[in-house]
Parts: C-alpha cells; structure tokens; sequence
C-alpha cells in the first residue's frame, strides 16, 4: 500500500509540474487580446519539443499547451505570473510582478515519459566532450521549483517593444536574483501575425550553485564539487501565426536559447544550446 502510495503522489506530482511549465511557457498568450476585468481560456494542439540540459533526463515532447489569462484595472494572472499595475500609459507599463523561475523545471520533468509520448529527440554527450562510461547520476537530481518576485517594465515604442524586470527568489529556495531583458518586433499582414524576439537572462550565482551544482552521492563517480560564478543566458525567439477566425489560430514558434558557458563545468549540464518549438492550431474559448 505503501509503494501504491508514493507511485500516486509522484504521478500527481509530475502532472502538476508538466501542467505549471506549459502554461509558464505558452506558446500563444496574446496580451492585446484580453480586456479589463475578462476571463479567458484557450488551449493549443499540436506537436512541439524541448530539449534538456539536464545529464540523465530526456528531452521532451509538447503535444499539448494550455492558456489562462485574467485582467482587473490594476491586476493580472497571465500564466502563473501574477502583478499588479503601478503605472499605465502610452509609453511605459510598469508592474509589480510575481513569476516562475524556469531553471527547477529541467529536474522536475523527470518521469515526464508517463504521461507523453517518447521524446523526439533524445540527450546525447557532446563529441568533443564524451563522459566516462559511469559518470551518471547514481539517482535522480532533485531540485525545488522557485518563485520570483519583482518589478517589470515595458515601454511598447513604436519600432518595437522593449521589456525588462528585476526579480528575487520569494519562496525561500535560493535566495537568488534575475534580471531579464527582451526586444520584440511584431507585424501584422492581414490575418498573419509574425513576430521575432531576442533576450537575456541575468542569474546570481546563488542560482547557478543551488540548481548546478552536483551534490554527495548524486554521481556514480566521485566529483570534486565546484562554484559556479554568475549567468547570463541569451535567447531568440521567432512566431507565426494565422488567423482562420476571432478565437481560432495555426501558428509556429522556434526558440534558441544559449546557457552561459559557466554551466560547461557543471557535471549536471550535459548541453548549453537549447531548441523548444511548436506547431499547432490554437483556441481560445
């Protein structure tokens, strides 16, 4: 009863860590379509892929990305951020925000294989780097997913829309900071939208050391323990999307994103270049 027990709790587990990381990741969540003080729903179907950095852990597929949006006058809940507007007008938007931090999701995916199909693409050593045949983890790496809480500010100009926030861990997990930086440029023709972003990622160290940082007895083979210095990790992002009514979209989105090399001296990190994408069709409800 008991083996009966655990295997529950870890399936339960799992499912709300997969459903937190797909909806902290939308593929879809149009800002400029949701009024004040509306409520609105919608799910995308399609096929999409994640790759991990995680040694041990297989990349995944996303067959399924769900959307939930809610707008006040001065509150919000887009996706598991949370804020509170400070400040509103043609120029500037500048939000108390509450978010994710995305680095505890690669260990919380683990056993993600129990509820979606086999991984399109599966992790592999890099050639030049080739690990000894026992350097694996003796078992699962765990870390705890972390909550970030800060300020946010978007200046929507008119040649492109500039972003950025300064956030610290609030859930007592790290004790981390992160300052995040992004430029996106979007046009419409017609009923196509296409968009293209490009961004940065500040990480304290107290971050990389908790999320990166082998600890005793997690490897077959002892490994002398490191420090990890800060991180900046950069991304670019590309979308497109089609129309074919007012709540109905097929769309496509590509996202590289490059880990600061720091993370090459971590035996945890397998890889420090990252492709996700998804092409699917979205409703909104």
């Amino acid at each position: 009863m008991v083996s009966i027990s655990n295997k529950w709790e870890n399936e339960v587990k799992v499912f709300w860590v997969v459903f937190l990381l797909l909806i902290s990741q939308a593929v879809w969540a149009e800002e400029e379509r949701v009024s004040t003080e509306q409520l609105q729903l919608g799910v995308s179907l399609g096929f999409g892929g994640k790759q991990l950095p995680i040694r041990g852990l297989d990349n995944i597929i996303i067959p399924v990305v769900p959307h939930i949006q809610y707008y006040t006058d001065n509150w919000y809940f887009d996706n598991f951020s949370v804020g509170y507007n400070l400040l509103e007008n043609e120029s500037v938007l500048i939000d108390i925000v509450g978010t994710l931090n995305h680095d505890g999701f690669y260990f919380e995916l683990d056993g993600l294989s129990r509820f979606l199909a086999e991984p399109a693409i599966r992790d592999k050593p890099r050639p030049s780097q080739p690990p000894p045949p026992d350097f694996v983890p003796s078992k699962p790496i765990e870390r705890n997913l972390s909550y970030m809480g800060g300020f946010g500010v978007t200046a929507p100009l008119s040649f492109a829309t500039f972003s950025g926030g300064v956030f610290t861990d609030v859930s007592g997990v790290h004790d981390g900071q992160e300052i995040r930086f992004s430029v996106l440029k979007g046009e419409s023709f017609g009923r196509w939208q296409v968009s293209g972003e490009m961004g940065m990622t500040y990480k304290t160290q107290e971050i990389a050391n908790y999320y990166f940082v082998q600890r005793d007895n997690e490897f077959t083979t002892r490994v002398a323990r490191i420090e990890l210095d800060d991180l900046l990790n950069t991304h670019v992002k590309f979308k497109v999307q089609y129309w074919v009514s007012e709540h109905t979209s097929i769309g496509a989105i590509l996202t590289y994103e490059k880990l600061d090399s720091e993370l090459r001296k971590s035996v945890i990190v397998d890889r420090t270049e990252l492709l996700s994408g998804f092409l699917g069709v979205t409703r909104w409800f």
